[in-house]
């Protein structure tokens, strides 16, 4: 088996679960947040503070070796100018980011992790790749924490 559950169904938990964390991140900094279900149309997060929309995301959450469709990409500028407020691309790895930054929107703040979070660490592709990934832990969970909150404070929303 390529991988550990139907691929549609794996490709929608790991998509998931960054969404899942971030969601979890910004509660606990005193936001409200709503969240979008994977492949959903539109963004995946809507960020407010005191009812008023201050943030809205695109969270990725790919290997290191996958890239994105200029049809994707349109989709997500498309999704993001429906929004007045904040915008924020979240992104796996630099890679994506070169990739996605000469086309995404200039007004949309980019945050590269330098990982994919991976809920089936344990498990390997048939080649036995796991570059890149990392566990859905603590660590994991505590590093995508701390960046996203130096973002938010360079974005001036913290």
């Amino acid at each position: 088996m390529r991988y550990p559950i139907e691929r549609i169904l794996y490709n929608m938990h790991v998509g998931n679960t960054r969404v899942k964390n971030i969601r979890g991140f910004l509660e606990d900094l005193g936001f409200s947040v709503h969240t979008f279900p994977p492949r959903a149309p539109g963004v995946d997060v809507q960020v407010y503070k005191q009812n008023q929309l201050v943030l809205v995301i695109e969270v990725t959450n790919w290997r290191i070796s996958c890239y994105t469709s200029t049809e994707k990409l349109n989709s997500m500028n498309t999704a993001f100018r429906k929004f007045e407020c904040k915008k924020l691309l979240m992104a796996s790895f630099e890679d994506n980011y070169n990739t996605v930054k000469s086309k995404i929107d200039s007004d949309v703040y980019i945050l590269a992790l330098g990982y994919q979070t991976q809920p089936f660490f344990t498990w390997q592709d048939k080649n036995g790749d796991t570059t890149g990934m990392r566990p859905n832990d603590k660590k994991t969970k505590k590093s995508t924490k701390l960046k996203l909150q130096n973002k938010l404070k360079s974005m001036g929303l913290i």
